[in-house]
């Protein structure tokens, strides 16, 4: 695996306060919701009326 894509954001903590969308490292990972917020989510959810997830 070259690449680890996932759903962190900034907004989740302080230990994930500088958080960029590529890290690069032995694996790449992907944050591409990094300067999301959750309200950007829940925007994005309704606008194309996606399910929620309880997580």
């Amino acid at each position: 695996v070259d690449a680890m894509i996932n759903g962190r954001r900034r907004d989740h903590g302080a230990e994930r306060a500088h958080l960029e969308v590529f890290e690069e490292g032995k694996m790449v990972k992907v944050q591409p919701l990094a300067y999301w917020e959750f309200r950007d989510c829940w925007d994005y959810l309704t606008k194309y009326s996606l399910p929620y997830h309880p997580l």
